[in-house]
């Protein structure tokens, strides 16, 4: 299934970074031309290499860098010769890599989820080195992030301060930067998803918002292929319990009639449920991310988000 994607100005296309779902586990990229209205698999990140892309950025002078999970590896491909050059692994223990690109050439990436900090990135040989503050997320003390401000430089946010990434230097700034005006339209128009939540992304409904202030909801009438399962359990009372991945989906199935019931999210968390467990009559079950531990009665009715806690970073929890 497709993850990052983005429009690039330059090539009028569309580009897409693919998980291996075919049963090699290597990522691809594929690209939408809206001229011809066809998807195109541009071939795989990294030939022989288990990963899929987190994220797919563009660079200024046009070449596309991808930040795969798995080995936290950094792939540059060139849409003008179809060439992906892979750059290598850029942290010795995290997995997931999340490149940006500054309008002076500055390529930098976040590192995650272990220990999050900020790396400068040479384009040419991959080399790279450490800037910023590392943060230890098991303490749960300190932050780091790295944005683009409205002067298409790159910074590091951090709880030490914010440094501006420009010429391969990092220097402390007084503030943070002001936000990157918001991709539009050509009538002006900004537009976002109200159905994007973490742990109920659907992707259905989108804003636009007219410059005159007029607004226009779209509802997308259009069928995925699903998700995949993640794992099943038998529960006590004959029936079997179970989730989905990315997006996570809480379900059940019911031999002796064959009803399926899809409950939704069952967690903040919207990745997938590792493991779930029975204990007097009541399921157990711990997601990815957050390690949250989540409690279900089934003899009781379902009302996922009346009580469950919140990690720090994640959005108000919806009320049912």
């Amino acid at each position: 299934g497709a993850r990052p994607s983005y429009w690039s100005e330059r090539w009028k296309r569309v580009f897409m970074g693919a998980s291996g779902d075919d049963g090699t586990g290597e990522g691809h990229l594929l690209c939408f031309d809206p001229a011809v209205d066809r998807v195109t698999d541009l071939g795989p990140v990294e030939r022989g290499r288990s990963l899929f892309p987190v994220a797919v950025v563009e660079a200024q002078d046009g070449s596309v860098y991808i930040g795969s999970f798995g080995e936290c590896r950094l792939t540059r491909y060139f849409p003008g010769t179809g060439e992906f050059r892979p750059l290598g692994r850029m942290d010795d223990t995290d997995q997931y890599l999340y490149p940006l690109c500054g309008g002076d050439g500055t390529i930098a990436c976040l590192v995650k989820m272990m220990h999050p900090h900020v790396i400068l990135v040479d384009p040419a040989t991959g080399s790279h080195r450490t800037v910023g503050p590392v943060v230890d997320t098991n303490a749960q003390q300190g932050h780091v992030n790295l944005v683009k401000g409205r002067d298409g430089l790159l910074y590091v946010e951090s709880h030490e301060g914010v440094l501006q990434l420009r010429d391969g230097a990092a220097s402390p700034v007084p503030s943070k930067p002001l936000p990157a005006v918001p991709a539009s339209l050509p009538d002006g128009s900004t537009f976002r998803w109200l159905d994007a939540s973490p742990y109920r992304p659907l992707y259905k409904t989108i804003e636009l918002a007219h410059p005159s202030g007029t607004r226009r909801v779209l509802h997308l009438d259009y069928e995925t292929g699903g998700c995949g399962i993640y794992l099943v359990r038998p529960g006590p009372d004959g029936k079997v319990y179970g989730s989905s991945a990315l997006p996570l989906h809480f379900f059940c199935h019911d031999p002796a009639t064959g009803r399926n019931t899809d409950y939704g999210g069952s967690s903040v968390a919207g990745g997938q449920t590792y493991s779930m467990e029975w204990l007097n009559g009541k399921l157990y079950s711990c997601v990815y991310t957050h390690g949250i531990l989540s409690e279900y009665d089934p003899a009781k009715p379902y009302t996922f988000g009346e009580s469950e806690h919140v990690p720090d970073g994640l959005p108000p929890l919806p009320r049912q």
